[in-house]
């Protein structure tokens, strides 16, 4: 679990040298998810399973939806609501979405996902 906060293009560049082969399950989107090129590219290069984005605004975003075709499952507020992440004893983790606890969309996604 990466939570990045409102990083930048030099914090992005000191996380790559010196955490190599940092690869995330779930990463935390900085600025809303309107991503600089190199922070976008920097997300992109962690090959995150999920990306969480607090926005106040509805729709995709180009960023967003770069990911979504990359694979990522994207959780953004105004879609899921508010979203915890569960970490098990064992590292294992569950998003759970709180708007619709029964059915949940993440960005880019055609098909909804039932949440536990």
């Amino acid at each position: 679990l990466l939570l990045t906060g409102d990083i930048e293009d030099e914090a992005v560049r000191i996380i790559q040298r010196n955490v190599p082969g940092l690869r995330p399950d779930v990463v935390q989107l900085p600025h809303h998810g309107r991503l600089s090129s190199s922070v976008q590219g920097f997300v992109l290069g962690l090959s995150a399973k999920a990306a969480l984005v607090n926005r106040d605004e509805k729709g995709i975003c180009p960023a967003l939806q770069r990911l979504a075709c990359a694979g990522v499952k994207v959780y953004a507020t105004p879609e899921t609501g508010a979203v915890d992440v569960l970490v098990g004893r064992t590292g294992t983790m569950e998003i759970k979405a709180f708007k619709a606890r029964q059915a949940v969309r993440p960005v880019g996604e055609g098909q909804e996902e039932k949440l536990p």
